[in-house]
């Protein structure tokens, strides 16, 4: 996974924040890749990646998490400062026809089954 760090001052404190994005299982061999043109939503090159995706992005409204076998325990969408804005619980497809225009990051929290730890994905979502 690749790892980002921010740095926030907000009354006078200083806060980090630590965002990770899980990196493809494997590289793509390069007769599999896709050209810009091409539409690579169901192809082969999904199964490339690990963890939960966002569909369709960008949207206007339906978004579903896909791309884990995991259930989705919460699905919490944040401003580009980090506060939330709406959340969903255990649901995979959640609506965000309400939201303004923009870029948003959505915290996915998924769990394997009720013993096994819960996992956290960050993921950019684009609203038209």
């Amino acid at each position: 996974e690749v790892c980002f760090f921010i740095l926030v001052c907000k009354n006078g404190d200083l806060c980090v924040w630590k965002i990770c994005l899980p990196l493809p299982t494997r590289e793509l061999e390069p007769e599999r890749a896709k050209s810009a043109g091409e539409n690579v939503g169901g192809s082969e090159m999904d199964s490339t990646l690990s963890g939960p995706q966002l569909m369709p992005v960008p949207t206007t409204g339906d978004v579903n998490v896909v791309g884990t076998a995991d259930e989705v325990t919460e699905v919490l969408v944040m401003d580009m400062n980090g506060r939330r804005i709406v959340s969903f619980a255990n649901t995979a497809k959640f609506g965000i026809a309400d939201l303004a225009s923009g870029i948003y990051i959505v915290r996915v929290t998924t769990r394997h089954d009720a013993t096994s730890p819960e996992r956290i994905t960050y993921l950019r979502l684009i609203k038209k």
